[in-house]
């Protein structure tokens, strides 16, 4: 994977990446004690690790349901190549719309929205669709929208994960929760969803109140609204080239619970989102070259029950996992539908 590539890391490297990439707030003294090394030395490899740009961040990612929305739904449409530019200027003034997506399956456009109500979506796609460059308008509703990324599944510099793939089967019970935040708590959300090592003290400092308080609104925001803190990556740093976006139709959906399963057992499959619509799941591969891609399509045409395939390709992601809902707790997109890009090109 360095072939390519003036970084090397090696196998603590790689064990302290794994361990940021399971919880964005271990200690480098667990650090230590897991890679069996001082303490020194974990700090100083995991600044290293962030000076060479491997890691780029930290983010706590967010529970849209705990904050009163629904369901999530990417709203799909084809569009003439030609007129594409100005479809996307109509859509991008929409208070609901997100980022415009392409390279979304057949589909060659979509915008991700956050709803409150399923009833909101009909009036969403009907205005859309007043668009005269607009056609054959379909909703993609995720099933979950919680858990989606996996790097437990991500090679890094040619070592699989030793302690297991699929650590995917998490509970849910948290995801089914309301919460009612105050000011308070939403001030330390926006912090944490953008920087998931903030110091507890620096927050309490920068909003003048006690650390002991921050940690306990931390440990109430904890059962609901975050679901996972995690470093964020830069894969092309890891020698990846491309992201393999792929949707897949499953005709008996009976057996969906099990193709998940199946596909997540398959390396570099880092993000697996399973929908109701046109597509029943979508799957991203992290990808060196051409050669990972066609292993990679065997093993996914090998699975019993996968009817059909629509894939494109787009660069690596510098900065992953991603953080879809992060915009949920800036003001002025406190009231609106609005979402980050997951497994497209977004271009605004």
């Amino acid at each position: 994977m360095n072939e390519n590539n003036s970084i090397k890391i090696d196998e603590t490297d790689v064990t302290i990446l794994r361990a940021l990439l399971k919880e964005a707030r271990t200690t480098f003294t667990d650090i230590a004690k897991e890679c069996k090394i001082s303490i020194a030395a974990a700090r100083a490899r995991s600044l290293r690790l962030q000076k060479i740009g491997i890691i780029n961040g930290a983010v706590m990612q967010v529970n849209p349901y705990s904050l009163g929305f629904d369901n999530v739904c990417d709203i799909t449409m084809k569009v003439a190549p030609e007129k594409i530019e100005e479809v996307k200027k109509f859509l991008t003034s929409k208070p609901y719309t997100g980022p415009v997506l392409e390279n979304f399956g057949r589909q060659n456009i979509a915008v991700g929205v956050l709803l409150k109500s399923i009833n909101e979506l009909n009036n969403i796609m009907e205005d859309i669709a007043k668009c005269e460059h607009v056609k054959n308008v379909e909703p993609l509703i995720w099933i979950k929208p919680v858990y989606l990324d996996h790097p437990e599944n991500l090679v890094i510099a040619h070592h699989e994960n030793k302690n297991g793939k699929n650590e995917a089967v998490k509970s849910l019970v948290k995801y089914q929760k309301r919460a009612k935040l105050g000011d308070l708590e939403l001030q330390i959300a926006k912090i944490l969803t953008n920087d998931a090592r903030t110091p507890f003290s620096a927050i309490g400092k920068k909003l003048k109140i006690p650390t002991q308080t921050v940690i306990r609104k931390y440990k109430k925001l904890s059962e609901s609204v975050f679901t996972t803190s995690t470093i964020t990556i830069n894969l092309q740093k890891l020698g990846y080239k491309a992201i393999a976006i792929i949707f897949i139709k499953i005709p008996n959906k009976a057996k969906e619970q099990k193709i998940h399963s199946e596909i997540l057992q398959i390396p570099n499959v880092i993000v697996a989102i399973r929908h109701i619509g046109i597509y029943d799941m979508r799957v991203l591969i992290a990808l060196e070259d051409f050669d990972d891609w066609f292993e990679t399509e065997k093993k996914i045409k090998k699975i019993e029950g996968i009817k059909e395939i629509d894939t494109s390709f787009i660069k690596a992601y510098t900065k992953w996992p991603l953080n879809p809902f992060a915009n949920i707790f800036t003001e002025e997109n406190s009231t609106k539908n609005q979402m980050k890009t997951i497994g497209g090109t977004a271009r605004i």
